[in-house]
């Protein structure tokens, strides 16, 4: 399993991701998302996640496509935003980005 292993992942960012404005959809499979565009403060935890993906991530096939994809706690988080270069303020040219998060599977 990929997870985040520093202590500010473990602390900060799992309280930051805890209490952020999730919206529920259930598009293709239930799962919840975040804009960057939203606030500030949602602009800056999604260039968190997005330095953990990088740092411990994984890419993970979903639907014919790989999603940036990194485990925190209980949950996976990944981002669209494939193809689009990277930029100095961790956003990408032409839209926000779009951070989600669903359970991970129990183990049986």
């Amino acid at each position: 399993m990929f997870e985040v292993k520093n202590s500010e992942t473990d602390a900060r960012l799992e309280a930051d991701l805890a209490s952020a404005p999730w919206k529920a959809t259930t598009y293709i499979a239930p799962h919840e998302y975040v804009m960057e565009h939203w606030s500030e403060e949602v602009a800056d935890l999604v260039a968190r996640v997005r330095r953990a993906i990088r740092e411990e991530g994984y890419r993970r096939p979903f639907r014919g496509r790989e999603y940036p994809t990194v485990h925190i706690g209980a949950r996976y988080y990944w981002t669209m935003e494939l193809d689009y270069p990277e930029v100095v303020d961790g956003r990408r040219p032409g839209g926000p980005i779009c951070l989600n998060r669903a359970k991970l599977p129990v183990a049986s």
